[in-house]
């Protein structure tokens, strides 16, 4: 069994791993069968800005950034080295935590290792003194948000960071994408989705170093659903004043309300919509994510199937079949900005998904 040589962890802000539980990493070699009891996969892209992305020059912003982020993180940890070609590629298992979800996670492939995600101090410190933006994208194929993976989703921030305080976390979900039709269709789908974010909502509430909230692609309809849903468990209305942004409801504690709608139009924003943010309060901010396809996410592991002990049900089937043993569980966005100079210190993605048996994804 190889492993790559094992360096300090920077304990700022980060839950530091134990002595036992660095013990219960495994490192296996590609022809393995150990993987097969994994059940997940985490890859963490790291900082971005140092990398070339792909560039829509029609559109003027970055194309399928998630995409090429995950590609070159791969690369960089799983190529030969070629001062050191004998260092063993950096990934690992690592005991999977129980959590409130409908699937049982078992244990996670991570790549890279765990002994080489370090945070260097000077980046924790420089980190510490920027605004940290966060967005969480969920709800791929139809699968619910659980307060699980938004813990899972802020503890590995605090890995690839170094620092705990969020100054704004934003919600995407899958299902909601109101691309500024003001139709009452148009507006109202993925309605039904809202009312399963509460309890997540109630969640992010509860964490002190989480500053601001918000959602991403909300119709004015959407946000009246989400209004009311608060409105019915704390008996209380949303504040009108853009100023408070603690936005907390006074006789409910467990619920505050977005201050923040990311949107992407390629058009003005109409005035009913700017008069109905300015009315609850809410921050309207532009956004070009684009996360690419499931399928291509796919295609990049397969790529290194070869290096990857990955799972046999995910690798035996053809491309296709290969995509019903993936479900993207979540991906996390995070930007680290210098508001003394405006420039963006830090930003990368984290990648989240489960492998799927063949039963469970009929």
């Amino acid at each position: 069994m190889r492993h790559r040589p094992q360096r300090p962890f920077c304990v700022r802000g980060l839950h530091v791993p134990t002595a036992e539980f660095l013990a219960s990493v495994e490192m296996p070699a590609a022809d393995e069968a150990g993987f097969k009891i994994a059940s997940s996969v985490r890859v963490y892209t790291h900082n971005i800005t140092r990398r070339p992305i792909a560039w829509d020059p029609a559109r003027q912003r970055p194309t399928q950034e998630l995409v090429h982020s995950i590609h070159s993180a791969l690369h960089f940890a799983l190529d030969p080295c070629v001062n050191h070609p004998d260092e063993a590629p950096s990934f690992c298992i690592i005991p999977g935590r129980s959590h409130e979800l409908p699937i049982a996670q078992g244990n996670c492939l991570m790549v890279p290792c765990l002994g080489d995600m370090v945070v260097k101090p000077e980046d924790v410190a420089r980190n510490s003194k920027g605004q940290v933006t966060a967005k969480l994208f969920a709800g791929f194929d139809g699968e619910v948000l659980h307060k699980g993976d938004v813990d899972d989703a802020l503890d590995a921030l605090r890995r690839s960071t170094g620092v705990s305080v969020v100054h704004k976390f934003v919600i995407s979900l899958e299902g909601i994408k109101w691309n500024g039709d003001w139709s009452d269709a148009s507006q109202s789908v993925g309605i039904d989705i809202i009312d399963h974010l509460k309890k997540p909502w109630e969640y992010l509430c509860s964490q002190p170093d989480i500053h601001r909230l918000g959602v991403s692609d909300f119709s004015p309809i959407h946000l009246t659903r989400l209004f009311e849903i608060f409105s019915s468990s704390c008996d209380n209305k949303p504040t009108a004043d853009a100023s408070d942004t603690s936005r907390r409801a006074p006789h409910c504690l467990a619920l505050e309300y977005p201050t923040i709608n990311q949107l992407s139009f390629d058009t003005d924003l109409p005035p009913t919509l700017v008069n109905f943010a300015t009315e609850k309060g809410i921050e309207l901010v532009s956004h070009s994510d684009d996360l690419g396809t499931q399928t291509q996410l796919v295609n990049l592991l397969r790529e290194f199937n070869h290096v990857l002990p990955l799972p046999p049900a995910f690798l035996d089937a053809d491309p296709q079949e290969s995509r019903k043993a993936f479900q993207l569980r979540w991906v996390l966005k995070y930007t680290v900005i210098l508001p003394d100079r405006g420039l963006v210190a830090d930003q990368g993605y984290i990648m989240s998904a489960l492998f799927k048996s063949p039963s469970s994804s009929d």
